[in-house]
């Protein structure tokens, strides 16, 4: 507990999301292309606890892993709502910008971009199902001890 006195505390963890790999979608035949690929997620759990009563407030951080330049865009797109449109365009105007340089075909690029808002998607699900998930678990962690 932080702070045992206030009833407040913060768990600090890392939430690991496993999604279709964009990278098979441009390369389906490359054997050595895995078919999903990971992205872990720093994430914050603060419980207030006052009155035997309890709130817990969950907030994603930052995307846990090296930045190759794409990880402020990326998280714009993780949303638990949904990914919005304008946040996936941005970032698929910066996976262009990124590729117009390498040997990444027009029409490798452009399937990858379509591929970005369905990716989003299984990500924002997968990291919701997560979070109901520790949710229950520390729910079910309360009600044991009594609260």
């Amino acid at each position: 507990m932080n702070e045992l006195e206030s009833g407040i505390l913060i768990l600090k963890g890392i939430n690991e999301v496993s999604y279709k790999n964009p990278s098979k979608v441009t390369m389906p035949n490359n054997k050595y292309v895995s078919e999903f690929t990971t992205a872990n997620f720093a994430h914050l759990v603060e419980i207030n606890i006052k009155d035997n009563k309890y709130r817990i407030i969950f907030k994603i951080i930052t995307l846990a892993q090296e930045d190759l330049g794409f990880n402020e865009t990326y998280m714009n797109c993780i949303n638990l709502s949904g990914a919005k449109d304008s946040a996936v365009q941005n970032y698929n105007d910066e996976l262009d910008k990124a590729f117009k340089n390498t040997l990444v075909s027009v029409g490798k690029r452009e399937k990858l971009k379509e591929f970005t808002k369905p990716m989003f998607e299984e990500i924002n699900t997968k990291l919701l199902v997560n979070l109901k998930a520790l949710m229950l678990s520390i729910e079910k962690s309360f009600r044991e001890d009594g609260w």
